[in-house]
């Protein structure tokens, strides 16, 4: 199963940065309280070395299932073809290859990072609203949480796309835009809105009062949810540039970098210091 092998990469990963020096820890997050759900979630969480500051968690977050929903008579979907290479193993793939790279450069955040891969989004958002929801119930404090869903598909626009509605927070909306523009090739921005609002798992997280904003492709992929979102359609440069995207956002938000910075992302200054790892990280996505 996807979560299985994603928990085995990231152990991998985990493995092959011998020297960090951090701390880390990986595991399945179990949705136990209904006993039909069998996938489940994955989690990396990487300690903050501030003994204050490590109390704010930074969520950066891409589900892991995928679907195919055919037009016409209603059929059982689970049969069918589901390859999701764009939605959303394009989203999963950066987080995979954002914590790699960060783990490899010895990255220590002061703040506390958490890698989050989601169940069930397709089935309605539900791993990402169950751990959203457990987190309210705790009191964790979320700082921010952006979501990498649908990451590699272009048509030849060298932009990143931002969903910008009423389920995204706007002041962390615009922090990733500065971002984009400071660090990336690709530093124009496409504002993207979607049918309903609610596309994907920020939307669980804005629903328990945490900020969260997505990236998104320039264009919309019109072949997800069917057998024809495959390898074909991946755009690696974009998906490089997406990566890059999630590992200053990482770095900036999860490292601060203004003196006496609160706990708002309008506090924060940009102070680029994610060049050296991105620009260290040539190699993105080879496992591709």
């Amino acid at each position: 199963m996807a979560a299985e092998w994603l928990l085995g990469e990231v152990d991998a990963s985990i493995r092959s940065a011998g020297n960090y020096t951090g701390e880390v820890r990986a595991q399945f997050w179990n949705h136990t309280h209904e006993p039909d759900w069998v996938q489940r979630s994955v989690l990396v969480r990487i300690g903050g070395s501030d003994p204050l500051l490590a109390q704010e968690v930074v969520i950066i977050g891409a589900h892991l299932d995928s679907i195919n929903v055919p037009e016409g008579p209603a059929q059982d979907y689970s049969k069918l073809k589901a390859p999701g290479a764009n939605d959303n193993a394009s989203g999963a793939a950066v987080l995979l290859e954002a914590l790699r790279v960060l783990l490899q450069n010895n990255f220590i955040p002061k703040r506390t990072v958490e890698f989050q891969w989601y169940a069930a989004e397709e089935e309605g958002l539900r791993g990402s609203t169950d751990i959203a929801n457990a987190y309210y119930n705790l009191g964790i404090k979320v700082i921010s949480m952006v979501n990498f869903d649908m990451a590699a598909y272009s048509e030849g626009v060298r932009s990143v796309g931002l969903i910008e509605n009423a389920f995204t927070e706007p002041t962390l909306t615009g922090f990733l835009r500065r971002l984009i523009e400071g660090y990336l090739v690709f530093n124009t921005t496409t504002t993207i809105d979607c049918p309903g609002g609610r596309c994907s798992d920020h939307v669980s997280f804005m629903d328990h009062g945490f900020p969260a904003a997505s990236p998104v492709e320039p264009v919309i992929n019109g072949v997800r949810h069917t057998e024809w979102d495959n390898m074909t359609i991946v755009n690696v440069e974009q998906l490089t540039e997406f990566t890059k995207l999630g590992i200053s956002y990482v770095m900036e938000v999860g490292k601060v970098n203004a003196e006496g910075s609160g706990s708002s992302v309008s506090q924060l200054s940009l102070g680029f210091t994610a060049t050296i790892i991105i620009f260290s990280s040539s190699h993105l996505l080879s496992r591709f």
